[in-house]
């Protein structure tokens, strides 16, 4: 994997991290959660996503890119 198509999948992670904390903590204060409690929630949402669909998505669509 060359630095480009690393560079692409840690992007592609960082905003899955980013899209699941924001919505497992606006979903964790709505049920009334404390602070705390919402943080848990939210490291479980990172733990949880799909990282494999992630790297396949990205892989496929720098094939695609490429005409392949």
């Amino acid at each position: 994997m060359d630095s480009n198509a690393a560079l692409e999948l840690a992007e592609a992670v960082r905003d899955a991290c980013r899209e699941a904390v924001a919505e497992a903590w606006e979903d964790a204060g709505v049920q009334g959660l404390c602070v705390e409690g919402r943080c848990e929630v939210a490291i479980g949402a990172i733990e949880r996503i799909a990282l494999k669909s992630i790297v396949e998505r990205v892989l496929a669509e720098r094939g695609a890119g490429r005409g392949g």
